[in-house]
């Protein structure tokens, strides 16, 4: 099995993919109840449990990849300067407060949804661009970029819900449009954790859920 997965490529995708598409069905879709019922807490936690498959099936894969070939890592080639970047969204979201349904405290409730969208953004970003953007790094980087779109905006399923033909083509080309700005930034930091910081950029200005309903526009 091993010798398999470290010999073919398509393998390794096609088992990444699925494990990345199971947490999707089974935690968007409330496939699955939330143990810890509701709340504010609950929300964060069940969100997060929403993009654990792209970081599980990411480093399992990366494991069966060529254990000589260079990697991006958590913090690349900004080493621990990484971390100081990923802390910037809890620390502004804890000073300017945000609102809540459960009347608790508004600078506690901005620091935890600012930690919520870092974590998630590296989540993400050890599946798409920590493993599955280097899959076809023999590729040209704007082929790259136009195929990782494609896994990654049929990971959202959004085509799920209620939506029509021209919504989904803006969400693919929002998609492909990010995927070239943080590949861009992963191949010039090889740091996963910078690419989730860019990744942050795009929930806090268009679609995290949790922003809009927690800011007004002009605070965003």
């Amino acid at each position: 099995m091993k010798s398999l997965l470290n010999n073919n490529k398509w393998s390794r995708i096609i088992i990444y993919y699925s494990i990345a598409l199971i947490s999707s069905f089974l935690f968007r879709y409330g496939l699955l109840k939330n143990p810890l019922g509701s709340g504010e807490f609950a929300g964060y936690i069940i969100g997060l449990l929403g993009a654990i498959g792209p970081f599980l099936g990411g480093l399992a894969m990366r494991y069966f990849q060529n254990p000589t070939a260079p990697k991006m890592s958590f913090t690349g080639l900004l080493t621990n300067k990484s971390f100081v970047l990923i802390l910037v969204p809890a620390l502004l979201f804890g000073i300017f407060g945000t609102t809540n349904d459960n009347a608790l405290n508004s600078h506690l409730i901005g620091f935890l949804l600012g930690a919520y969208i870092a974590v998630y953004g590296i989540l993400e970003e050890t599946g798409w661009r920590g493993y599955l953007q280097e899959e076809f790094k023999e590729l040209k980087p704007m082929l790259q970029y136009f195929i990782v779109a494609l896994f990654w905006y049929a990971w959202h399923l959004t085509f799920l819900g209620e939506t029509n033909l021209m919504n989904e083509c803006v969400i693919f080309l929002i998609l492909w449009a990010s995927s070239i700005g943080i590949g861009i930034v992963a191949k010039k930091t090889q740091s996963i954790i910078i690419a989730a910081c860019f990744h942050i950029i795009g929930n806090i200005l268009a679609f995290s859920t949790e922003m809009s309903s927690s800011f007004s526009i002009k605070q965003e």
